[in-house]
């Protein structure tokens, strides 16, 4: 780095936003699975 403080705006987003990426699709593949358990299997 150039001798300044890192952005710690950034810094929340480079953690926030793979939280909620990964969360939302954990729910959504739950949420397909439940609605069809058979097509789920396969």
């Amino acid at each position: 780095m150039d001798g300044l403080s890192p952005s710690w705006f950034h810094v929340g987003l480079n953690y926030l936003v793979p939280y909620c990426v990964s969360s939302y699709s954990a729910a959504r593949n739950q949420m397909r699975n439940h609605r069809n358990p058979i097509e789920a299997k396969q």
